[in-house]
């Protein structure tokens, strides 16, 4: 793991190849410090989503919405926040190690605005791919990121 790098280093290391001078902060005032506070979190999702990087993967059981679907499905299942891409990698009815893969649900959208995986089933776990921090990427990854 690259400990110790944060948004600010990783955006060093990208001036530093580009022949740019180091900023302190994302605020610092100076124009690549603007250039990095506008684009960083945007390349580092779209970099992070463009495959499934062992290290961003994630287990979780998804907690029942207390709303409703309004369609076919009996329940919906809230994504966790830091799910990176809408769509889970696998989807299974049970945590239980080498529990079948489960096919009968859909992603939808709930009256608030939210994703959410809609399904007859009365308990969701699910393997995705989920935002990590600075901290927990690997050093080739922070290297492709700057």
């Amino acid at each position: 793991m690259a400990v110790g790098d944060t948004d600010v280093t990783i955006c060093n290391k990208s001036l530093l190849l580009l022949g740019a001078e180091a900023i302190t902060s994302f605020s610092d005032g100076s124009p690549a410090a603007q250039a990095c506070n506008t684009i960083y979190k945007e390349v580092k999702f779209s970099t992070l989503g463009m495959y499934k990087w062992s290290f961003t993967i994630a287990k979780t059981q998804l907690s029942r919405d207390s709303n409703t679907p309004q369609n076919e499905w009996t329940y919906q299942y809230l994504f966790p926040n830091d799910m990176l891409i809408g769509v889970p990698e696998a989807v299974r009815t049970s945590s239980t190690p080498g529990a079948q893969l489960f096919k009968d649900w859909e992603v939808g959208q709930a009256a608030s605005g939210v994703a959410v995986l809609r399904t007859d089933a009365t308990e969701i776990h699910i393997d995705y791919q989920k935002a990590v921090g600075e901290g927990s990427m690997p050093s080739y990854f922070v290297t492709l990121l700057a």
